[in-house]
């Protein structure tokens, strides 16, 4: 832990060395460099046409490009402050996923990224790196299991924390701290090499706020991953195909190997046509769920179109299984994102959890589509269906299925991208009784929330 400590202050004074006393910066040579992040170096400041230099956007960039990140001339920054709630029927708290349900208005998420991407091509060499660091609610989804950010605050669902029945609802709504990257990479021609701990390419919904559209997140986020840490190699030679594969110690793992997890990720992304693009990746290998050890295995399809200049769409597919071999102490969840040892919304980790099965299997299918009005408005639509089955010692058979629909919209103020309005209405049905205040008394409820989301 000192080595990684001592290595992130040498990297950092490195690069802010370099972005505050020049560095290496060459002066623009026109207006096709600002891609380029050619210069001199300074604070970010709008330049007129062909004249932008390091940190800078022309004005005719400006006028049709988005909320943007900020360029220094060896990493760029970007991030976003959210702020919301949601409330839902019953008035109860934790009724929802990965999502601070608890019928009160918070800070979700201070989030700032540093990232440095090394470039590929026939003869180059680079280097890159990347390093997250957030405060929040929404840092006990964020946080690894084991070591790293698990143990910052109680408000986390690391194995001291929120796996356990005992904990108090204080501490389990509690604002927390999260580092869910931390990275470097090399690239050499058209190969790229990533070791570290870094975002999962599974599945279609971001962790990030400002990477998504809903406020709240699918049923199918529940079964996928968010991070991990290990190595993975990129190649990225045939034009619109990109091919990753390589070694993690599990999923929402940290750096420190408590569960003796050993997987191989892989993901194939294809880019089908100039109006839709494909992405396939699959997870196996031996892992842990719910106490258990066992063979594990997670694939999921993704394919997004854009239709119309206004609408777009997305289709997910995903399923997955679980073979547990020998049980071991100390809780871990299949769905690698919500806290085991309580019930919240029916999800898949729960079924392991009531059940303790030896057997376990799941697939989603979910739809999402996307429409804009205009420069100001966008509206949205999603539903999933979820089932998830499970076999125990005994042979008894558990099931459960559940779908969620949302819609919802994003309103961007006065036309400000940097500025979003989220406001989402969100039913969920599932086959068993799951929600209610007090006791579980209910298959359905009803949500209504939202945020309001600064992105810079």
């Amino acid at each position: 832990m000192k080595r990684i400590w001592t290595v992130m202050m040498l990297l950092t004074a490195c690069f802010y060395g370099s972005a505050v006393f020049g560095g290496e910066c060459a002066t623009c040579g026109g207006e096709t460099d600002v891609d380029l992040g050619c210069t001199t170096c300074g604070a970010p400041a709008l330049a007129s046409c062909g004249e932008a230099s390091c940190g800078e956007v022309s004005c005719c960039e400006a006028s049709t490009t988005p909320w943007r990140q900020k360029h220094f001339c060896l990493f760029d920054v970007n991030g976003y402050v959210n702020a919301g709630g949601i409330f839902n029927t019953h008035g109860a708290q934790y009724n929802l996923n990965h999502v601070n349900s608890d019928n009160e208005m918070g800070l979700d998420g201070a989030y700032i990224s540093m990232v440095r991407q090394a470039k590929t091509g026939c003869g180059t060499v680079d280097w890159g790196f990347g390093s997250d660091f957030m405060f929040g609610r929404d840092a006990r989804f964020l946080s690894g299991y084991a070591g790293w950010d698990s143990d910052w605050t109680t408000g986390h669902r690391s194995s001291n924390f929120n796996n356990y029945e005992t904990l108090d609802e204080a501490n389990r709504a509690g604002y927390g701290f999260a580092m869910p990257q931390l990275y470097g990479e090399v690239s050499a021609n058209y190969l790229t090499l990533k070791v570290g701990h870094f975002y999962t390419p599974m599945g279609y919904e971001s962790a990030r706020a400002d990477e998504r559209f809903f406020y709240t997140l699918g049923r199918d986020f529940e079964v996928t991953p968010i991070t991990h840490s290990g190595a993975l190699v990129t190649w990225d030679r045939i034009n619109n195909v990109e091919v990753s594969g390589g070694y993690v110690i599990g999923e929402n793992n940290t750096f420190d190997e408590e569960y003796n997890e050993h997987l191989f990720l892989g993901m194939i992304r294809a880019k089908l046509n100039p109006l839709a693009d494909a992405k396939y990746s699959v997870l196996m290998g031996d892992g842990a769920v719910q106490g258990y050890r066992g063979h594990q295995f997670r694939q999921s399809f993704v394919l997004k179109s854009q239709l119309t200049d206004r609408l777009e769409t997305a289709f997910v597919f995903s399923n997955g299984s679980f073979d547990a071999t020998e049980e071991q102490a100390g809780p871990v969840s299949l769905d690698g994102n919500a806290s085991s040892g309580y019930s919240i919304g029916g999800n898949i980790a729960d079924l392991m959890s009531l059940c303790r099965s030896d057997n376990l299997k799941y697939m989603t299918f979910g739809g999402h589509a996307y429409y804009k009005l205009n420069e100001c408005w966008k509206t949205g639509f999603r539903m999933e269906w979820q089932k998830g089955t499970t076999e125990t010692a005994n042979y008894i058979d558990e099931s459960l299925e559940a779908i969620d629909i949302a819609v919802g919209a994003n309103w961007n103020p006065c036309g400000n991208d940097n500025l979003v309005l989220r406001p989402e209405l969100r039913y969920d049905r599932v086959t068993t009784l799951v929600f209610g205040k007090t006791f579980a008394d209910s298959k359905d409820q009803l949500s209504l929330g939202g945020d309001i989301m600064y992105r810079f």
